[in-house]
């Protein structure tokens, strides 16, 4: 037998409401859940960051080796490439980066 509406409204009628400390909690769960979510985000974006400049430093010395056992080191190789990567992915990609990271 079908439920008639009456019934449905008392029923809830007889739920307590929300208190200010129920509703306190409930935004400090969400808030946590938001703040762990950034912290994995953050993490997620460091370890990618560190992957990346790794392999860009791997691609400079085996440019610069050429092959051989021995590097011809020179800011010079990397001016070029600076220049090209700075216009085209903005900052972080100066002379003095692309060195550190080789």
């Amino acid at each position: 037998m079908a439920k008639s509406k009456p019934e449905t409204t008392q029923r809830a009628r007889r739920r307590k409401p929300k208190t200010a400390s129920g509703y306190a909690h409930l935004v400090e769960s969400i808030g946590g859940l938001i703040d762990a979510a950034r912290q994995r985000v953050a993490q997620t974006v460091n370890t990618e960051m560190a992957r990346l400049y790794w392999e860009i430093g791997r691609h400079i010395v085996e440019d610069e080796q050429g092959g051989s056992d021995w590097a011809q080191y020179g800011a010079r190789r990397l001016e070029h490439p600076s220049a090209d990567l700075t216009q085209r992915y903005g900052r972080g990609f100066s002379l003095r980066t692309l060195l550190y990271m080789g």
